[in-house]
C-alpha cells in the first residue's frame, strides 16, 4: 500500500482509490474515472485535466464520447 499527498492529477490518474481533502475534511473518496467525470473539480479545487476539457467541449459539440475516456 502506498498513500501519495499530491495535487499531480497526471498522479491521481494511475491511482486505485482517490481521496480529496479539503481544509482538512474529506469531501469525497472515488475512483480516479469517477473524480474526473465530475463536472465541479473547480469547486474542490482541481483543475480540469485537458483531456477532460476535451471531452467536454466535443460532447457539446455533438461527440458522444465513452464514460471511460481519461488519457490525453
Amino acid at each position: 500500500t502506498v498513500i501519495s499527498i499530491t495535487h499531480d492529477l497526471e498522479e491521481v490518474a494511475m491511482s486505485d482509490r482517490v481521496l480529496i481533502m479539503k481544509k482538512g475534511s474529506i469531501e469525497s473518496t472515488s475512483s480516479p474515472r469517477e473524480l474526473f467525470s465530475r463536472n465541479d473539480l473547480d469547486q474542490i479545487g482541481l483543475d480540469d485535466p485537458f483531456a477532460n476539457q476535451l471531452k467536454h467541449s466535443l460532447s457539446q459539440n455533438g461527440y458522444d464520447l465513452p464514460e471511460n475516456y481519461l488519457t490525453e
